[in-house]
């Protein structure tokens, strides 16, 4: 398809349940900045408000509207608030994104009908026990308001798998795969050593990371449980955490790493904004979760040229292949003995490994490869239209205040 093809883009509008850290919201946001504007025009309605991601999209220039709705509770008069919204933008393709996000978008399309719906589904639901029960009803009940979409793609396969299991319609599944900026995330061997000095750790010390927001289903117990039988057969490694809560004001984690008499080993950052800084600078990055979908924290890790050792979640094992190392979850012992295992192959062994892991992640799961996949899915649905865009002069295409979005930027 040429651009020649399109007199105007097609107006996408992408209705997520927030726009707060996390995988998904990345992904959203990597999407939305990469899709082709000559074909495809996107708007991002956030059904909350705030969120570090509202920034980047302001930076970006993409149109986005904050509707304001209180944490995981949706609500008749905010579904009519989506629907006038949606009626007003006048899209050409309604694009949920999470499980909020995605019934919001059906329902408000029941209640004024218009462009098509698709899904977007980037959770495996393993560890439904640990979700609240709104979002537990929402995955449960989306079964049924899923035959309103016109395809769901899951970003793992497991996910997809699981989620048919539970009644989602087989035939509207799509797996899309997430993608990595393989030029944002990559080797850089200088930052090894500028990482121990920031850290005021030796230059010679090994250094195993964990990327991820303190949440139950990040399991931070187990990595430092893992984290304390390593620091006992070798007292040259270090461990460093990163994300969003992971730092010393964090009590339970504190307490944690007291008991494990892990304070002079274990180095908190807390929420990061250079993060492919940090994982440049690691010898094996972890992931000690209990559930995921496609997680982040290894594709972005593989992408930077580390060996990985992670939980067998998810798409975990297939993302890795033979390049990284898969132990079972809630096993501080298997990950230790793993994470040893990298750390004794001996630095060139490491570094083949990871620039392996690279390899993989170049072939397979690059950002590119993601928004190609997403753009094809779109043309599937509304193929080539010639029709032209309505003016933005259009009083029509305005939101008023009335509505009661706020339109942001």
């Amino acid at each position: 398809m040429t651009r020649m093809d399109v007199a105007r883009p097609h107006r996408i509008c992408f209705v997520t349940s927030g726009l707060f850290t996390g995988g998904a919201e990345v992904a959203l946001i990597g999407l939305v900045s990469a899709i082709d504007r000559d074909l495809y025009e996107p708007i991002v309605i956030s059904l909350r408000s705030g969120g570090s991601g509202v920034q980047r999209l302001q930076r970006l220039s993409i149109e986005l509207y904050e509707l304001g709705w209180p944490p995981a509770k949706p609500s008749i008069s905010g579904i009519w608030q989506l629907g006038r919204l949606l009626h007003r933008l006048k899209p050409d393709l309604v694009q949920g994104w999470m499980y909020h996000g995605n019934v919001a978008a059906c329902l408000a399309r029941l209640v004024r009908p218009g462009a098509p719906v698709t899904w977007s589904i980037h959770s495996t639901t393993s560890d439904l026990a640990s979700e609240r029960a709104t979002t537990r009803a929402v995955i449960r009940g989306g079964a049924l308001v899923a035959l309103a979409a016109k395809k769901i793609v899951y970003c793992s396969r497991l996910g997809a798998r699981q989620h048919e299991a539970l009644g989602y319609p087989a035939s509207r599944s799509v797996v899309i795969p997430n993608g990595y900026d393989c030029r944002q995330f990559a080797p850089r061997p200088a930052r090894r050593v500028e990482l121990r000095g920031e850290l005021g750790i030796p230059g010679e010390a090994m250094l195993v990371g964990l990327v991820a927001r303190y949440h139950p289903v990040k399991d931070h117990a187990t990595f430092l449980r893992a984290a304390a039988i390593i620091a006992r057969r070798d007292s040259h490694v270090h461990f460093l955490l990163a994300g969003k809560q992971v730092d010393d004001r964090n009590e339970e984690l504190r307490q944690l790493i007291i008991e494990l008499a892990l304070q002079q080993r274990v180095h908190l950052l807390g929420e990061r904004g250079d993060i492919p800084d940090v994982l440049a600078g690691l010898d094996v990055a972890c992931l000690s979760s209990t559930a995921e979908a496609f997680p982040n924290a290894i594709g972005e890790a593989m992408a930077s040229g580390i060996p990985c050792v992670a939980t067998d979640v998810g798409d975990a094992e297939w993302m890795m292949g033979d390049t990284g190392r898969v132990v079972p979850t809630k096993d501080p012992g298997a990950l230790a003995n793993a994470v040893l295992g990298l750390l004794t192959l001996g630095a060139e062994e490491r570094r083949s490994l990871g620039l392996a892991a690279r390899a993989r992640v170049l072939e397979r799961f690059t950002a590119e490869a993601t928004v190609e996949a997403y753009e094809e899915l779109y043309r599937s649905i509304l193929g080539r239209s010639e029709e032209q865009a309505p003016s933005r002069d259009n009083a029509e295409w305005r939101i008023s205040v009335g509505d009661g979005a706020r339109r942001s930027g």
